[in-house]
């Protein structure tokens, strides 16, 4: 969702300013308890003159009943410019070609045929609730991007009190075969810690073969460790409080060296898909080795038929199958988009699956039902419901939840931006 915010900024043809506002309630019937959140998000990409622009992409969630921010996002708040050939981004930003890295300081990238390179150096935000951090650092940025393909190099050193917080470096490429294929992989390598612990955090490999226009073939690679991406998770008082409460109190907060498994894991994936007209089908399997309680197996057939009954229907029926050690997981059922109006103003979808798993004493159910209204002048609304059940334990434990959220988008084109 947030793709959209990054550089080079430039290169956007219009204006945005996109508000979101909305609330949401779960309730469990087993636990006999309800949550009710609020939640509030603003999006915006402003042309303030020709070559600068404002930048803000946030989502905030607000708890009701315990009168908190359950969860906050910032990944963008500032602005970019230009100076020549030089495009500047000030403020919080994500990390140029930097995956999930973020930083509140500066970034300059030079551009020149194709050849991109630069820095980018301030304080590093936590990478997950991006919450702000005395973690400074920065590291350099090249990349090399033609219409067949790119490769990219981003270094990261990052510093707390203790001294070193993390040094590492993120390899990502891709290939263009024209329309015939698409292969794709990256690698973030972890170079060292506080701890001196080295090794690999994350590398992964997409292709996406189409030999003709009603067949496609997507084959997905992935390995990845429990590295961390920060030792100063440590620091962080959410995992304090939370190892204070599940270990005992006679043992520490743990260390580096116990913080660190450098151990690999992986996944490998296929996914062929044959068009025919409005038809589509498609499998999806998905396999992860290891051991007995990690490995697992999962198949999701798939058809779908698109733009049936004059275009303003589409049906899709799937199952999700995933073999574990401890038996089958499965859910299966139909999903239903219909566009009420001639003026594509009006729009449901809902679903309904059937639920099995080891852990239930009969079958479960999930249904759900969504409605979308395109109004006038860029306003949007959004409403919702969904229905579980679970039957767990000699509990019929029922889930309900709920959601209404108001979007309005306002966009000017750049021709209209001022000069």
């Amino acid at each position: 969702m947030w793709m959209w915010l990054l550089l080079p900024a430039m290169a956007q043809t219009s204006d945005v300013v996109q508000t979101t506002v909305g609330g949401q309630a779960t309730h469990s019937r087993a636990l006999g308890a309800s949550d009710v959140d609020v939640v509030f998000g603003e999006r915006v990409r402003w042309s303030v003159s020709d070559v600068t622009r404002l930048w803000m992409d946030a989502m905030f969630t607000y708890d009701t009943d315990s009168s908190t921010f359950e969860r906050s996002r910032v990944r963008s708040l500032g602005v970019t410019t230009e100076t020549g050939p030089i495009q500047w981004a000030v403020g919080r930003h994500p990390v140029r070609y930097g995956g999930p890295r973020l930083v509140d300081g500066i970034q300059g990238i030079y551009q020149s045929e194709g050849f991109e390179v630069g820095a980018w150096g301030g304080l590093a935000p936590d990478l997950f609730t991006t919450r702000p951090m005395l973690r400074p650092g920065g590291g350099p940025v090249l990349g090399y991007r033609k219409p067949s393909g790119q490769i990219t190099l981003v270094g990261e050193v990052t510093a707390t009190e203790g001294g070193l917080d993390r040094a590492s470096s993120l390899l990502t490429g891709r290939v263009k075969g024209g329309t015939a294929w698409d292969a794709s992989g990256r690698i973030d390598w972890q170079l060292s810690d506080a701890a001196g612990a080295s090794g690999l955090a994350d590398a992964s490999t997409f292709i996406q073969w189409r030999p003709a226009d009603a067949f496609r073939v997507d084959v997905l690679a992935d390995a990845w460790s429990s590295l961390r991406y920060r030792q100063s998770a440590l620091l962080d008082p959410t995992v304090q409080r939370w190892v204070a409460r599940t270990q005992p109190l006679v043992d520490p907060l743990p260390g580096g060296e116990e913080a660190l498994d450098p151990t690999v894991h992986g996944m490998v994936g296929l996914r062929p898909e044959v068009r025919a007209g409005v038809t589509r089908v498609s499998v999806l399997a998905r396999y992860r080795p290891g051991s007995v309680e990690e490995q697992f197996f999962r198949v999701q057939p798939m058809v779908r038929f698109t733009g049936i009954v004059d275009g303003r229907v589409d049906v899709m029926a799937d199952a999700n199958l995933v073999f574990l050690d401890t038996g089958l997981s499965a859910s299966a059922g139909p999903t239903v988009l219909v566009e009420l109006t001639p003026s594509r103003a009006l729009w449901i979808d809902g679903s309904v699956r059937a639920v099995l798993d080891p852990s239930y004493e009969g079958p479960g159910w999930y249904a759900d039902a969504y409605i979308d209204w395109l109004g006038p002048a860029g306003l949007v609304l959004m409403a919702g419901a969904a229905y579980e059940l679970e039957p767990v334990a000699e509990l019929d434990d029922v889930g309900l939840t709920a959601l209404v959220r108001v979007q309005h988008r306002f966009q000017r084109k750049r021709d209209d931006a001022p000069r």
